[in-house]
């Protein structure tokens, strides 16, 4: 009978944080997508965050630059005024 490797904790930490990685871009495309407006004063798309609570904007600051520079998305806390 063939054994059947055991997976090692950093094995365990390596899925895990895989996982973590997946779940995060997942709920940033979705936010991406549900929050999209298309501001009229200049035509432009923007995601607009809301301004509370003000830890999802900076939960996803890090992606929302490499977004905006590969796609040109802009991005907004609360409304346009």
């Amino acid at each position: 009978m063939p054994s059947t490797p055991i997976p090692t904790i950093a094995t365990r930490k390596t899925a895990i944080g895989g996982v973590a990685i997946v779940i995060y871009l997942l709920v940033y495309f979705t936010i991406r997508w549900a929050w999209q407006e298309t501001w009229e004063k200049d035509g432009k798309a923007y995601v607009i965050f809301p301004s509370s609570p003000i830890a999802v904007y900076f939960a996803f600051r890090p992606l929302m630059f490499l977004d905006g520079m590969i796609t040109g998305m802009r991005f907004h806390i609360g409304p346009h005024h």
